[in-house]
């Protein structure tokens, strides 16, 4: 039982949760770009691009898994966890 104000053993909430997006990466890869030709503000824009390379890389990832090696398959399983982590951080920077 913790008391309010005192630190419980668990890790804190981050302000903005992340909801897996519904729509397949390919097609929000065109809805990132549609959107980048209407935001105006440099903040917003260097988000959104950020987002659309992480996204790109998460697509290319993908592919190459499809039709990697047995031996480099473990390779670019890594390298896609750490791409789809990129690409969290960088949709609810857009946010």
């Amino acid at each position: 039982m913790s008391k309010v104000g005192v630190p419980s053993g668990e890790p804190s909430e981050p302000k903005i949760k992340f909801k897996p997006s519904k729509v397949p990466l390919k097609d929000r890869v065109t809805l990132i770009k549609l959107r980048l030709k209407t935001v105006t503000m440099p903040v917003k824009k260097k988000a959104l691009k950020a987002q659309l390379k992480a996204c790109k890389k998460v697509i290319a990832l993908r592919k190459a898994l499809k039709n990697a090696d047995p031996e480099r398959k473990s390779v670019i399983k890594a390298k896609l966890v750490k791409a789809t982590r990129v690409l969290r951080k960088a949709s609810i920077r857009v946010k």
